[in-house]
């Protein structure tokens, strides 16, 4: 499901039955656990738990920094004071998550928060010529991004755009699961040598 196929009272029915499940069960998720960390962290006994931690952890290394949340964030924020003590690496490109609340914005103003050095790293080890080029070209419409050039470490790759014309999400993942399975089944390409690029 998504929000766009039900209903405010269905979507409310279903995430009333999924909290009350887990009370039930003594359980929590993810989100309650960055929830209650938060909590944690600006409530009334804040000031010896930010000690605590800052005497377990002296160093932190954040790395797919594109995908970290607003409530991760200020998190980071409460136990690291210092820039010195941080190491944020990502790429706002990259950012997958936004589904779940990831804020690329916060990788490209971490200079506004934190005083750390910017480096770029603008060479791809992953993807060959084909690949980085023609990804390059959706990237950059993005309309807020960091200004960068990735160029690949190696010249070579095949890219088959697909055409789905528009077709629901499982069309479209069909669509690409037969694709694969002829490369693999009928022309012997190695399943590890493809790789799958989609928007929905």
């Amino acid at each position: 499901f998504t929000l766009e196929n039900m209903t405010e009272e269905q979507y409310t029915e279903i995430r009333t039955l999924y909290n009350k499940r887990k009370m039930e069960n003594g359980q929590i998720d993810f989100d309650d656990m960055q929830l209650y960390v938060y909590s944690l962290l600006i409530g009334q006994n804040s000031k010896y738990i930010i000690d605590y931690c800052n005497q377990v952890w002296t160093d932190f290394y954040i790395d797919e920094a594109q995908d970290v949340s607003k409530i991760q964030f200020e998190i980071i924020r409460r136990i690291v004071k210092d820039g010195k003590q941080l190491v944020f690496i990502g790429d706002d490109d990259q950012c997958i998550y936004q589904w779940r609340g990831a804020d690329p914005s916060i990788i490209l103003n971490i200079g506004g928060y934190y005083d750390i050095k910017r480096f770029v790293l603008s060479t791809n080890y992953r993807c060959l010529s084909e690949i980085v080029n023609h990804a390059a070209v959706g990237i950059t419409n993005n309309s807020r991004r960091s200004q960068k050039n990735m160029k690949p470490f190696k010249d070579g790759g095949n890219v088959k755009i697909c055409d789905t014309n528009g077709g629901s999400l499982y069309d479209i993942t069909k669509y690409a699961y037969q694709h694969i399975k002829n490369l693999v089944e009928l022309e012997g390409v190695n399943p590890s040598d493809i790789a799958v690029l989609s928007r929905n």
